[in-house]
């Protein structure tokens, strides 16, 4: 058995990655790999906690004092250090976090560094932030690439924006894509009758979004088109699962549109599967995404999606999907309103085979770890 050391799970049950890269942990087999966490914003929900230990994995945590860079850069290298870790599994966003996390790790010892990609550009809403920490990214790319073993990324896009076109078209690189558990996500018409009857939304056309309200989930857009169904059809209700930093600035949106009582904003979520029963289509107006969960998840329902052209065509696996390229309202609410009488079938079989399965995506991720051929 060999412990890894791994980083990017400290918001697990209230981030996409955070919660793959818990699932992948999970999944695997324990006679061959067991992660150790690294989270230094703190523990999860106790459940989490305790799953995580039942596993055999350790969680590192780190005082809220300690926190800059120079303090988590120290903190993990004395981990690696007095615990002897050789692998270490750096699951990020950008190359700047991937390379302090690098530098630690070379310090203390470590011989194998696998840096994983989950997104395509920086989310900050501040534009002189976001091209700083844009720029700083591209400077510490080639760091990144020097000292990891195996390039990987949850889509080819992801892996572009961390390490170049030209590295992502070598041997050395892998795509794992963020799987689910299917069971779980398959469609439910019990669920779905159940759940419309206790929000009253029985005879209700339900648009839903999953995601936290950030820039770039681009939730403004999704509520501006919103604006435009609800005046034509009376039946239209949005439905958004999610928390986050621009949620005040979407609420006050919401209000001054006068559309307070056609919007349900219902937070932090453990029914998600069942809430992807009740949906009628999914809307996702992201400004960029690596491969979206949320959208796996939702296919795995057999949710018509409706999704920016911004997102990876990879992330599709059923026929249900439209792309939009661009942010032309009324393209949207032509492509949104089509979808109103779809018929759902829950197709067991095929999502049990697919490449989003977390089971197969587990099983490689744990052979690269494992360094097996």
């Amino acid at each position: 058995m060999k412990r890894v050391l791994v980083t990017g799970a400290a918001k697990i049950g209230r981030a996409g990655v955070a919660t793959i890269v818990y699932k992948w942990g999970q999944e695997f087999n324990s006679e061959k790999i067991v992660y150790d966490y690294l989270m230094q914003s703190g523990l999860p929900d106790q459940q989490y906690v305790d799953a995580i230990k039942k596993k055999g994995s350790k969680i590192y945590t780190l005082d809220r004092e300690h926190r800059s860079m120079i303090g988590i850069v120290r903190w993990v290298e004395e981990i690696v250090r007095e615990n002897s870790y050789e692998v270490i599994h750096i699951n990020t966003d950008t190359a700047y976090i991937a390379a302090a996390y690098i530098y630690a790790a070379k310090k203390g010892g470590i011989k194998h560094i696998f840096v994983h990609s989950h997104c395509t550009q920086v989310d900050d809403n501040n534009i002189v932030s976001r091209i700083i920490k844009t720029s700083l990214h591209k400077f510490c790319m080639h760091y990144v690439c020097s000292n990891s073993e195996t390039y990987l990324a949850c889509s080819k896009l992801a892996g572009n924006w961390m390490f170049g076109k030209k590295n992502v078209d070598s041997s050395k690189y892998q795509t794992i894509y963020n799987g689910v558990k299917v069971e779980p996500y398959l469609y439910s018409e019990k669920d779905r009758k159940d759940y419309r009857e206790k929000m009253r939304l029985e005879e209700k056309y339900v648009i839903g979004n999953v995601g936290r309200f950030s820039y770039q989930k681009n939730h403004e857009f999704l509520v501006k088109v919103f604006a435009q169904i609800s005046k034509a059809d009376h039946d239209a209700v949005l439905v958004i699962v999610g928390i986050g930093e621009l949620e005040n600035e979407v609420r006050e949106q919401v209000k001054a549109l006068n559309i307070s009582d056609k919007v349900l904003f219902l937070g932090t979520r453990n029914d998600v599967p069942a809430l992807l029963s009740m949906f009628d289509v999914l809307v996702m107006t992201s400004r960029f995404e690596g491969l979206p969960v949320t959208m796996v998840e939702a296919q795995m329902a057999d949710l018509p999606c409706v999704v920016s052209g911004n997102i990876t065509r990879e992330a599709q696996f059923i026929e249900s999907v439209d792309y939009i390229d661009g942010f032309e309202v009324n393209q949207w609410i032509s492509t949104i309103k089509k979808y109103k009488n779809y018929h759902r079938v829950c197709r067991s079989e095929e999502k049990q085979k697919s490449q989003f399965n977390i089971k197969t995506a587990a099983r490689e991720l744990e052979r690269i770890l494992a360094r097996e051929k």
